[in-house]
């Protein structure tokens, strides 16, 4: 199971704790639910902030997902949608001009950044 399938089946379908295998517990990861769950909306957020600090005290996945299916309501299925920043275009200017900044950096083994800086201090 991904953590997709956990919160699907957890969140929307009927809750079936005792089907899963041992490799499905391996591959629950209770910080990555919690983070996918707080996006569908502000109560589940809560309890999932809630409940995180409680999940803690377990030491079985088993029994974190347990916890999880006893407190969580079941909620219509909704996409959750997660923003992505937008990549911003540049004109071929501005292209060259990052190109050459990186094959500066990859030539003398330092960060973007300092070549910014030192470029920056040479046109001042």
């Amino acid at each position: 199971m991904t953590i997709f399938d956990f919160i699907a089946q957890i969140l929307f379908k009927t809750r079936s704790v005792n089907a899963m295998t041992a490799d499905d517990e391996s591959n629950f990861a209770s910080f990555i639910f919690n983070r996918w769950c707080s996006m569908y909306s502000d109560k589940i957020c809560l309890l999932c902030n809630r409940l995180g600090k409680y999940a803690k005290a377990f030491d079985a996945k088993r029994d974190i997902i347990t916890l999880y299916t006893a407190v969580l309501p079941k909620v219509p299925v909704k996409k959750i949608t997660y923003f992505k920043r937008k990549k911003t275009e540049l004109n071929d200017a501005e292209a060259d001009k990052a190109n050459n900044i990186k094959l500066i950096a990859a030539a003398h083994e330092i960060s973007t950044r300092e070549v910014k800086e030192y470029y920056n201090l040479l046109n001042n």
